[in-house]
């Protein structure tokens, strides 16, 4: 898989799971998705919280070097109210995230967002590395 295959494949997970089959509920920020459903929070601001989405498979034994595998559709729930892992890599003093938990499994996005409506903005933000 190419770059840009990559990058359609992972917008298009984003999409399945920003666009929910149902309504948020108000009560206790779940969205259900054909992925599953995410059980996310509300913070003291007001902004609705889902982490540690997975985006793909784990790129783990034999899917390792390998180009990132669809998620396969479940009725499973998930609890959403944790980063998921940061790639392996040294711990820098500079880099902050090194400093988190690290694991080969770390295709995961994490999603915010303050309202309720159609077409609001998102930002997708890819680490580059050096």
């Amino acid at each position: 898989m190419n770059r840009r295959d990559f990058i359609k494949t992972a917008a298009l997970a984003t999409l399945a799971i920003s666009m929910p089959i149902n309504v948020f509920a108000a009560d206790n920020c779940t969205v259900k998705t054909r992925y599953g459903t995410f059980n996310g929070f509300i913070d003291k601001n007001g902004v609705k919280t889902w982490l540690g989405i997975p985006y793909a498979q784990p790129p783990v034994e034999k899917l390792r070097w390998r180009a990132p595998q669809p998620l396969k559709p479940t009725n499973k729930a998930f609890d959403a109210k944790n980063f998921g892992f940061t790639a392996c890599q040294d711990i820098d003093k500079n880099e902050g995230a090194s400093g988190n938990p690290q694991s080969e499994d770390c295709l995961t996005l994490n999603i915010f967002t303050r309202g309720n409506g159609k077409n609001l903005p998102v930002m997708v933000f890819i680490c580059g590395g050096a």
